[in-house]
């Protein structure tokens, strides 16, 4: 897991860079990230990922309560594939 901020983008594409190679190199046809703010979709993005599907915090609710509504301007989470 890594936390990407605008200071970190670097790193996040390196690292992306770096797990799309290693997939490759060792067979792999797909590789899936779960993204969790706006900011790691885009760097995900540019690595050629793209999104399943997406959960806004704002809207999700667990047991009636809106428990990730604080989180609303980050996105959501959604699960992201890589493929060959």
């Amino acid at each position: 897991m890594l936390a990407v901020d605008s200071d970190a983008r670097g790193v996040a594409q390196a690292l992306a860079g770096h797990a799309t190679a290693e997939s490759t190199a060792t067979g792999f046809a797909r590789v899936f990230a779960d993204s969790t703010n706006l900011t790691a979709q885009a760097v995900f993005i540019r690595r050629g990922f793209r999104t399943l599907n997406e959960v806004c915090y704002e809207s999700f609710e667990f047991e009636g309560n809106r428990c990730f509504v604080g989180l609303s301007d980050l996105g959501g989470i959604g699960p992201m594939e890589w493929r060959l």
